[in-house]
């Protein structure tokens, strides 16, 4: 059964090691909530706001996060692939080995972010905005990325 809540309203909320897979998020807050182990494997977060969200070792594969805001998180080992990131506001977040594998990236904010450590591999992205991220080994390959 898939779960369809959309704008609801998680602001703050202990969700740690919560299955959210397949779930209907379009337009949720998630903002500040503490979302650690966390599965959104095929969940459409289209427009939700996970600002200064704490997502550590979660697990985006094919999620359609188009819009999300997901700025100031917490990304350490957060995988997202084949995930639809375009637009997606991911400024001053962090994440030692963040992996953003297959991702589209049209459009995305990474402004401030660190991504140290991370994987950028076979993502696609133009129009991309990266000013002042840090990007210390970080591991890329096959990425197309356009600013």
């Amino acid at each position: 059964m898939q779960a369809n809540v959309e704008a609801a309203d998680f602001k703050c909320a202990n969700l740690t090691k919560t299955n959210f897979s397949k779930a209907q998020l379009p337009k949720a807050r998630l903002d500040a909530a503490k979302i650690h182990d966390a599965d959104f494997s095929h969940t459409n977060l289209e427009g939700a706001n996970l600002g200064s969200a704490s997502l550590n070792n979660s697990n985006f594969v094919e999620v359609k996060a188009q819009g999300a805001r997901m700025s100031r998180c917490g990304l350490a080992g957060a995988k997202f692939a084949k995930a639809d990131l375009r637009d997606v506001d991911l400024s001053d977040s962090t994440g030692a080995e963040v992996a953003f594998v297959g991702c589209q990236l049209d459009g995305a904010y990474f402004d401030r972010a660190d991504l140290s450590y991370g994987f950028l591999t076979d993502s696609v992205g133009t129009g991309l905005s990266a000013v002042r991220t840090k990007m210390v080994g970080l591991s890329g390959e096959n990425a197309q990325l356009i600013g």
